[in-house]
């Protein structure tokens, strides 16, 4: 392997690595039935911002990305950009 690629091995990438941020979406996605089934309800919001509501078994989620390169705030909460965001465990 080459000294070049060795920086992206699995091994050396930390917590805000694009692998360990899809890891932790993917975990999060098998706790919650709402966001592999059931229903979507996509909600207004501001430019720059997609907001969705998915349900199912009686639990409902809100769904918010911001696509803008800064904090959007929408309904008291500040939504960070998208590359800053970290998902809740």
């Amino acid at each position: 392997i080459p000294e070049a690629h060795r920086a992206a091995a699995v091994d050396t990438q930390g917590d805000g690595s694009v692998l360990a941020i899809y890891r932790a979406a993917l975990a999060l996605r098998k706790t919650h039935p709402a966001l592999t089934q059931g229903t979507i309800r996509f909600v207004d919001a501001p430019k720059d911002v997609l907001a969705f509501e998915r349900s199912a078994r009686g639990e409902t989620l809100l769904c918010l990305f911001n696509f803008a390169r800064r904090p959007v705030r929408w309904q008291g909460v500040t939504l960070p950009p998208l590359g800053s965001a970290r998902l809740p465990s």
